[in-house]
């Protein structure tokens, strides 16, 4: 019987921050090769949270409208969330991109629902929230583009539009992240996968010693 407690790491950023990257180089790690991942919802089946993904992609509703569905599905995870049974990493949260993105379009009547809601959010054994600069951010959309041919969606393109926006949504996550979850930061501007890769294993090995 292994009474080892999972580990559960959340590692939160903005659009073009490497998270994706990273999360999925992590999970092929040795280290890591049984954990599980969840992405933004905290709960395996968020049926609101993808209802409200789904209307954003083809821009069926303003963002008053999709705020508030992805205000519901915030709340239904709080609700239903239960801790999971192996070690899990946590690519983004509801919580802090529904935040950091109302906060950064001046929607602060949306925002400070979210905000109402943090005290009650499950807390994670490691938060670590990434961040680039905006230079960076445009070369990696710019090489998604043409690698992966991936598709390219409005929110994707609001860093070349309006980049003082962009940042202030980023910052406005990184502070909420910070207060709640203690994230510890890192700026992936001027480093490869690999290197952020390490570095998030070690914290994962300290956290495994202590």
């Amino acid at each position: 019987m292994n009474d080892i407690k999972p580990i559960y790491v959340h590692i939160e950023g903005m659009d073009l921050s490497g998270k994706t990257a990273i999360t999925k180089k992590l999970l092929q790690s040795e280290i890591l090769n049984n954990w599980e991942s969840r992405c933004n919802s905290i709960t395996k089946n968020n049926k609101i949270y993808a209802l409200a993904d789904s209307l954003r992609k083809v821009d069926k509703y303003n963002s008053e409208v999709l705020g508030y569905l992805y205000l519901a599905a915030l709340k239904a995870d709080i609700s239903d969330f239960q801790c999971p049974e192996i070690s899990t990493i946590q690519e983004s949260t509801i919580l802090c991109r529904s935040f950091g993105f109302y906060s950064g379009k001046n929607m602060e009547n949306i925002a400070n629902l979210f905000a109402k809601c943090a005290n009650a959010h499950p807390k994670f054994d490691l938060s670590i929230i990434l961040t680039a600069s905006i230079d960076s951010r445009i070369n990696r959309l710019k090489q998604r583009k043409i690698e992966d041919n991936q598709s390219i969606f409005s929110d994707d393109l609001l860093i070349i539009k309006n980049p003082q926006q962009f940042l202030k949504m980023d910052s406005e996550m990184i502070k909420l992240s910070q207060m709640m979850f203690n994230s510890k930061v890192i700026d992936t501007s001027q480093l490869t996968i690999d290197d952020v890769v390490v570095q998030i294993i070690e914290m994962i090995q300290k956290l495994n010693n202590n």
